[in-house]
């Protein structure tokens, strides 16, 4: 069964956690280049494939978010950034209810910081996981609840639309998942998680396996190692297109 893990959602800093990065300066060598013999023959360069440019081009397009935030940590406490940064410590050690209880508090305190939202949807959809279907219903309504709030704190939080998706597959509503995982990809058109998310709506809910196969390819070109699991997961989906064409189906 195929499966996606959620993520600890853990950011380099406190500034893209809650906002956004900054721009990191730059040196140039002062060195001269070395010298190029006249004898020396070009070497030959591959040309690129068509998926290696989109990739390309993907990776060149900027993140809407961390762009409009760049800025913005510069103007949080020291006892905010403490606060968060240990409310992470617990999740990341998986003490749960001590994330959420602090996370909790800085949403009252901080309601107009949209990763304290998604941190909590992002507890309830672990907690959730661990829970059977009743309480698990009521977990994923809970993380319906803070996603949303994530998005209403900050409309470009790909992250939130892509937990939402996540939320609203596992509710059967797939028209309203793909849309989120649409959304997450327009901020950030090179957010690997969003395509592989999209890839399992398109391949087991929404019986598009051409399209299914289309995100799970660009996900692993996205990543810097591409995974195994998902290696797996395309070699199953071109033996199930062969199959139907060769039954005279198109899907």
């Amino acid at each position: 069964m195929k499966y996606t893990k959620y993520s600890s959602f853990v950011w380099a800093g406190i500034g893209l956690m809650l906002a956004g990065c900054a721009n990191l300066p730059f040196s140039e060598s002062t060195q001269e280049p070395p010298e190029v013999s006249d004898t020396a023959t070009a070497e030959t360069v591959e040309p690129l494939t068509p998926l290696q440019i989109k990739v390309l081009d993907l990776k060149a397009q900027p993140n809407l978010y961390t762009q409009q935030y760049s800025q913005s940590n510069q103007t949080l406490s020291p006892l905010l950034k403490k606060q968060f940064t240990q409310a992470i410590a617990y999740k990341a050690e998986g003490e749960l209810e001590q994330a959420e209880s602090l996370f909790k508090h800085l949403s009252e305190t901080q309601p107009q910081l949209s990763g304290v939202w998604l941190q909590l949807g992002s507890i309830a959809l672990l907690k959730g996981s661990q829970l059977k279907k009743t309480a698990k219903n009521t977990s994923l309504d809970k993380s319906e609840t803070y996603l949303t709030n994530a998005i209403t704190a900050n409309k470009l939080n790909f992250k939130a639309h892509n937990l939402l998706g996540q939320v609203y597959r596992n509710q059967g509503q797939f028209t309203q998942a793909l849309h989120h995982y649409d959304k997450a990809i327009e901020i950030w058109p090179a957010f690997p998680e969003a395509y592989v998310n999209r890839g399992i709506l398109y391949d087991l809910y929404l019986g598009d396996k051409l399209l299914a196969l289309d995100d799970y390819t660009l996900y692993q070109a996205l990543l810097d190692e591409p995974s195994r699991q998902v290696k797996g997961w395309i070699a199953d989906l071109k033996r199930q297109i062969k199959a139907q064409q060769q039954n005279g189906g198109s899907q």
